[in-house]
């Protein structure tokens, strides 16, 4: 959900697009306020950034999944890279 927010947000909650509604809006913000009351502003901060409040780097590690995680960042790291010039 903070996830949708943030790229409402971004895109100015898509207004002059058929996705724009004030309803949409007004309900995504409460949403936002909702979570973020469950949480101290260090851990909202971290669920904004990083979708489950750990970075995948570490949902890897936890999960045993380094070496994938490893192997799979440096292709993905490297197309980007390559896309960029």
């Amino acid at each position: 959900m903070l996830d949708s927010v943030r790229r409402a947000r971004a895109s100015n909650w898509f207004q002059g697009t058929s996705l724009y509604s004030k309803e949409r809006k007004e309900t995504m913000l409460k949403a936002e306020a909702e979570i973020r009351g469950r949480y101290s502003s260090e851990e909202f901060e971290s669920l904004k950034r990083n979708v489950f409040g750990i970075s995948l780097e570490k949902r890897a590690e936890v999960a045993g999944l380094s070496q994938l995680y490893d192997a799979s960042y440096r292709v993905l790291s490297r197309n980007v890279g390559i896309s960029d010039l």
